[in-house]
């Protein structure tokens, strides 16, 4: 909630790349992500360390599992998927491709999970940041609000906007 105030705040839009299991534990927030405007894409139902070299059917079964939740919390069909770890390989081209699925990456890591100092973190980002930029935060980590808002009020200041993966790549 305190990561979409902070959007609301600066008038930003995000894509959030959301695990199955969470998603469903935490309902009445996946609602309100869309409710304010953002979207939700795949990420995977467990977000196994071993996902990217599990069988093609049991990476279509949990993308599936995903995506019916997703529309069950949404109303949306979804096509966007950020595999676990940002990886691809063969299989998860497959996967991918049977279940008409658009593979999402990002140009700018922030390493958020690794770097302890928010203001690091911001200026990996801001150092990088260009329009069409598609930049990784994950929104578990009790940094991540501060991280946001210093990334949000350096846009601001050079007249940068935040939209969804989707607005960025006319997938709508």
């Amino acid at each position: 909630p305190q990561i979409l105030d902070i959007l609301d705040h600066y008038s930003a839009k995000a894509t959030f790349f959301c695990i199955g299991t969470k998603l469903k534990e935490s309902k009445k927030l996946a609602k309100e992500i869309i409710d304010r405007g953002h979207e939700i894409g795949n990420h995977s139902y467990y977000h196994e360390r071993k996902f990217p070299i599990v069988s093609v059917k049991k990476m279509v079964k949990e993308i599936n599992q995903t995506n019916e939740l997703i529309t069950e919390l949404t109303g949306n069909e979804n096509t966007l998927f950020r595999p676990p770890f940002g990886i691809t390989n063969p299989r998860i081209a497959k996967a991918v491709k049977i279940t008409f699925m658009n593979v999402i990456g990002w140009n700018i890591r922030s390493f958020d999970t690794m770097n302890k100092i928010p203001t690091n973190v911001i200026t990996k980002v801001t150092n990088q940041l260009k329009v069409g930029s598609v930049v990784l935060l994950h929104d578990d980590r009790e940094k991540t609000p501060v991280i946001l808002e210093g990334i949000l009020q350096y846009m601001q200041s050079r007249k940068l906007r935040s939209v969804t993966v989707s607005e960025l790549f006319s997938f709508n």
